[in-house]
């Protein structure tokens, strides 16, 4: 049996582009016996996040903390940080789930996500002659939350590619290539105000994906705390423990909080990712975020 964290603060659900519904999801971690602390993170939406949220108030649970997030692709800017794809992810936690902010920023990826499905269906027909049924597209546009993940299931339902990743490497990392300057953009420090005035918190997610140098690293680090960043995912599926060590350096460094997740999608998406984040061997880890987020929680009850 796998030894796991008491947290993992990074879960997709069929929200996004996950593979088991919300409260499948719950019913996952809690059968782990191990994770006491989880977070649904549905990309660019908060239905999962507030489908569990619903179910735990009807189906308390003494057990488990339950911590409503969202995990937000930004733009990054200044162009001086020489980011992979000029690109990240935006994790927000315990934040006001009908804010405002976050709905226009959600409604605002949709019409992007819209846009670059379309475009990438057309470059997929114009460059390799691949196209879908007009049912199979528009059954895509109906979800909550699409992208790529949807075309990739299409290309593999329709036996162009025998896997999620070989859909990715043969075709969309190419099409997405062409179209991806063609988008409207919401930048990172759009996302982080949005989360913070919606009484959240705002942690960086997965810094591996961003290909920066340790140094060019800790300086976007530090441009993002002044825009109001409160943790960093140290630790990640795809972290290798030498760079989690680094993070750990730079979170402590400029005293922000940390956090970990396994970005936990099912066996299909992306069948090398498990649900939980290992123990692993010598220190223990220790995920601050989480803690303070229940803390906070915990006072506000007690003063109302």
């Amino acid at each position: 049996m796998r030894k796991l964290i008491k947290e993992d603060m990074h879960i997709h659900t069929t929200a996004s582009d996950g593979e088991y519904s919300p409260v499948k999801m719950y019913e996952k971690v809690k059968d782990t016996k191990q994770i006491k602390t989880f977070a649904i993170t549905d990309h660019d939406t908060v239905v999962g996040a507030k489908e569990v949220l619903k179910y735990l108030f009807k189906y308390p649970d003494d057990e488990i903390n339950y911590i409503p997030g969202i995990e937000i692709t930004a733009s990054v800017f200044p162009q001086k940080f020489k980011i992979e794809k000029q690109r990240l992810h935006i994790l927000g936690y315990e934040f006001d789930l009908n804010s405002e902010l976050i709905n226009e920023i959600s409604s605002k990826r949709k019409e992007i996500d819209f846009l670059a499905v379309e475009k990438q269906l057309y470059e997929l027909r114009k460059l390799f002659g691949i196209s879908f049924k007009e049912s199979e597209i528009e059954k895509i546009y109906k979800k909550n939350n699409f992208g790529r993940v949807d075309i990739a299931k299409l290309l593999l339902y329709n036996g162009y590619v025998s896997s999620i990743n070989e859909a990715f490497d043969k075709y969309l990392i190419t099409t997405h290539e062409i179209v991806r300057d063609t988008l409207p953009k919401i930048y990172d420090s759009e996302v982080i105000e949005a989360i913070k005035k919606s009484g959240g918190y705002v942690s960086l997610a997965h810094a591996t994906s961003l290909r920066l140098k340790l140094e060019q690293l800790n300086e976007y680090i530090k441009y993002l705390k002044q825009m109001g960043l409160d943790s960093i995912e140290v630790y990640h599926s795809h972290h290798k423990r030498s760079f989690s060590k680094e993070l750990l350096n730079i979170t402590k460094e400029q005293e922000l909080l940390i956090s970990g997740g396994s970005d936990y999608h099912g066996p299909v998406i992306k069948p090398k990712i498990q649900l939980g984040l290992e123990k692993g061997s010598g220190k223990v880890k220790e995920l601050t975020l989480a803690h303070h987020i229940l803390e906070r929680r915990n006072n506000l009850r007690k003063e109302q």
